[in-house]
């Protein structure tokens, strides 16, 4: 309790995800109830807030670049609480705070089972993989990279209530992120023979720009893909 009195920024990484055995509505409640939490104990401790949210608030938009200011979009359930959250956390008069939108962040023991957490599991077991939708891109941002962010986040910034895309410059395809696990770590895959979509957002990510975080914070991504892949499945960067 000594160590958290002396806190000076707090990182509210904390969520409930809608699921099978949770509905929305007790997610979104469990929520609101976390934000608040964190809100009245940042206010009491006179600390700053970085919330880590996440670039799904955009949704699947094709043929443009998004930015900071950017419409959102919000397409599921977790990308509404995200929004929610960052409405409330962004409005905290007099609270220093600062929101990151991460895209798909990934690194050593993570537990969300998204497709690079899958790929590491069926690679470290020797299991064949079948990928659909091979073109699909998504932006994958390494949980080191994520953690530099957070450190240059300075005061002038948290005064200012700033909005952040922490994402890296490229995005990369299911084929190609299976093709690196291939050459690193010996991954067993087939395409699925039936592949299709009339929506090409479904396939192709989001242009998205981080170049806001370059310009105030001086941070970019340092983490390649395959250097990412590499750590993950225990090896050198």
């Amino acid at each position: 309790m000594a160590l958290l009195k002396r806190a000076e920024v707090i990182v509210h990484c904390a969520a409930s995800i809608p699921s099978e055995l949770m509905s929305y509505e007790e997610s979104a409640s469990i929520n609101t109830l976390i934000d608040t939490n964190v809100l009245q104990l940042a206010e009491r401790l006179g600390a700053s807030l970085i919330f880590m949210s996440s670039s799904s608030v955009y949704g699947n938009k094709s043929g443009i670049t998004l930015n900071e200011d950017s419409e959102l979009n919000p397409e599921n359930p977790y990308s509404e609480e995200k929004i929610r959250s960052e409405n409330l956390i962004m409005g905290a008069t007099g609270l220093p705070s600062a929101v990151m939108r991460i895209a798909s962040p990934y690194g050593l023991g993570m537990t969300t089972n998204n497709i690079f957490k899958l790929l590491v599991d069926a690679t470290i077991r020797n299991e064949p993989f079948k990928i659909f939708n091979p073109e699909r891109k998504q932006y994958f941002t390494y949980a080191a990279d994520i953690a530099m962010a957070v450190q240059m986040t300075g005061a002038s910034i948290l005064n200012r209530k700033q909005i952040f895309n922490i994402i890296p410059e490229t995005s990369t395809s299911v084929l190609r992120l299976a093709e690196i696990f291939k050459n690193f770590g010996g991954l067993k895959f087939r395409l699925d023979p039936i592949v299709s979509s009339d929506n090409d957002s479904a396939i192709y990510a989001p242009s998205i720009t981080s170049k806001k975080a370059l310009d105030m914070m001086g941070w970019s991504a340092e983490t390649s893909i395959e250097d990412g892949v590499r750590i993950c499945l225990g090896g050198p960067k």
